[in-house]
């Protein structure tokens, strides 16, 4: 598996037809590793490279996070284990002040060589968090694009989380 953080100083060559998972995955978790089991399925189906889009522990910082349940190195390790090939590690820092639209064309698209996109269902993204998985959807679909969503999982009645799971 190949890690690439994000952003990079110049666009390596290998990024091209990818398949993207979004999100912290702080836990990596059953609701996580059903969305990553999606995405390599459907990458394979498509032909596309099947990829993650996580964050730096710093994340964790402006989250207000406790503590993290896997540190990054822990996450690397169980998205190989489920046949990711690449992992853009990126620093939420530079990523923040986009819009929702300029998120996906300049990042998911342009940098990482997004044809898909893939979140659970309650993924924010966009400065402010302003955009939602829907949205994620059709903005997507407007630059030609897809994108799915994971619906909720849960688990003895209630919403899996790594909130629930860290208390």
């Amino acid at each position: 598996m190949e890690v690439i953080n994000y952003p990079f100083p110049k666009k390596p060559n290998s990024i091209h037809r990818t398949a993207v998972a979004l999100g912290f995955f702080d836990g990596v978790h059953v609701g996580h590793r059903e969305l990553i089991e999606l995405l390599v399925k459907r990458s394979h189906e498509l032909g596309l490279i099947p990829c993650v889009m996580t964050f730096t522990e710093n994340l964790s910082i402006s989250k207000k996070v406790q503590s993290l349940l896997y540190n990054t190195e822990d996450k690397l390790k169980i998205f190989e284990s489920l046949g990711v090939e690449k992992v853009f590690l990126t620093d939420f820092n530079s990523i923040s002040s986009l819009s929702a639209s300029e998120f996906i064309s300049n990042v998911l698209i342009d940098n990482f060589g997004a044809e898909l996109a893939l979140s659970g269902y309650n993924f924010r993204f966009g400065k402010g968090a302003s955009a939602s998985a829907s949205d994620l959807v059709s903005l997507m679909k407007n630059s030609g694009k897809n994108a799915e969503v994971l619906k909720e999982q849960s688990m003895l009645g209630a919403p899996i989380s790594a909130t629930r799971i860290r208390e």
